[in-house]
């Protein structure tokens, strides 16, 4: 089986990593995308809202059999690194390919990643494009997903509407909207 790891901090989740996991199903690219939530993030980006995080993916996925919730990192704790991750799940799965998936705007600080040039070398990195982001710089085994539906929105775009008081129901899932007005995740 052909599976896409997506690692991310998804704070919250939004309809551009769904329709990305889609695109990789519908056009046959993978079997199945595992969602990574990462715990701490080694380039200093706040996270926050574990348990938040984890049940919006829950909700995002539901209805999605060849859509996974993969916790590893969240598990393991202290600092989240792709390429110990991609090693750890790949001993867990040894008949099982893994590729890992990966927006454009992170190619510019990927030579900042732990082990980056191990992980462009052992594992395919599908990325896919992010709106003023390009394909630069690919690395070894990177492959640009011409195909796949470029997205405009990000977490951060989405937490900031939020904080201002301004409705994302065009950006989030319905069941996740609902959950953060439920929960008040984001509320200022």
């Amino acid at each position: 089986m052909k599976i896409a790891v997506f690692g991310g901090t998804f704070d919250p989740p939004h309809l551009g990593h769904f329709q990305i996991a889609q695109a990789l199903l519908g056009q046959l690219m993978v079997d199945e995308v595992w969602f990574v939530p990462v715990w701490q993030h080694p380039l200093g980006k706040s996270v926050k809202h574990t348990a938040h995080r984890i049940e919006m993916l829950r909700l995002l996925i539901q209805d999605e059999p060849a859509m996974k919730l993969e916790l590893f990192e969240v598990e393991q704790g202290g600092m989240s690194y792709t390429y110990r991750t991609m090693k750890a799940l790949q001993a867990a799965h040894p008949d099982d390919e893994l590729v890992f998936v990966l927006g454009s705007d992170n190619l510019v600080s990927f030579n900042k990643w732990f082990e980056y040039q191990l992980l462009s070398e052992e594992f395919k990195i599908l990325v896919y494009p992010r709106a003023g982001y390009a394909f630069e710089p690919l690395y070894p085994q990177m492959v640009p997903l011409h195909t796949v539906p470029m997205v405009a929105t990000s977490s951060t775009e989405i937490r900031m509407l939020l904080e201002q008081g301004k409705e994302v129901d065009q950006l989030v899932h319905p069941r996740i909207g609902r959950y953060i007005k439920e929960n008040a995740v984001y509320a200022a």
